[in-house]
């Protein structure tokens, strides 16, 4: 059985060998067919192997699928090419991608790790220099800031990632929440939403429910928000006056 033998391949009706399909070749001692590792392959190509860098100027295999993508802090550009923003706006016009975990230094690509630094940018760089409080993550080489912290907006260190000031009410719809800077549903996600994120409501908002219709965090009736809004707590009842 060519398929258990050799993954990928089918009997060749004529020499009855297993062959790969298209320009693919046994890898991985010969356990199944695919590219060399450095060829990629193309959307709506799975079986031709190509140089990424002719098809796609400055792409390279992605070394996990085999695609030809762009390398971090690029894009693919309407000309079929990868370009870099530049700080301030506009494309970088010398810029080369490196394989993943590399990074440029003069020019030139280099495993960034083995220099005891990180990737930012496409980039090598010394992490808690270029990002304050980030480190080299030691499988991509990314600077990457701690669990719980995000890259401020100027891209310069790491930040807390609660502010602890409510977003705009507007920036999702009621129900949902910003997971990876996008709008989910929380009910999808067995949570509530508070201040435009999913959560655990009690964890979030000690004392407080998931609306079952709107999926809103909100305290029992007869209760209110505390001014730090970490808890639900007893609306304040003020007597009348005895004039009144």
């Amino acid at each position: 059985d060519c398929g258990t033998v050799l993954e990928g391949s089918a009997v060749n009706p004529e020499t009855g060998k297993c062959e790969c399909p298209g320009s693919q070749v046994p890898i991985e001692d010969d356990t199944k067919c695919g590219c060399p590792d450095d060829l990629g392959r193309l959307e709506g190509s799975p079986t031709d192997c190509v140089v990424c860098d002719i098809v796609i100027l400055g792409s390279v295999p992605n070394q996990d699928t085999g695609m030809c993508e762009c390398g971090p802090g690029s894009f693919l550009n309407n000309d079929t090419q990868c370009e870099r923003r530049v700080l301030g706006g506009g494309v970088d016009p010398g810029f080369g991608v490196c394989p993943p975990g590399q990074g440029l230094i003069n020019g030139i690509c280099f495993d960034c790790n083995s220099g005891g630094q990180g990737l930012v940018d496409g980039e090598c760089v010394d992490c808690g220099t270029a990002l304050e409080g980030s480190a080299p993550n030691p499988d991509t080489a990314e600077c990457e800031c701690p669990e719980g912290l995000i890259p401020s907006v100027d891209g310069t260190k790491c930040e807390d990632g609660s502010t602890g000031v409510p977003l705009p009410d507007d920036v999702c719809e009621i129900g949902q929440g910003l997971v990876d800077n996008e709008c989910k549903d929380c009910k999808d996600l067995g949570q509530g939403s508070f201040d435009n994120k999913c959560v655990d409501c009690n964890e979030v908002l000690q004392g407080s429910n998931t609306n079952p219709n709107t999926a809103e965090c909100e305290c029992s009736e007869g209760q209110k928000i505390s001014e730090d809004r970490s808890k639900c707590e007893d609306s304040a009842v003020v007597p009348l006056p005895d004039d009144v």
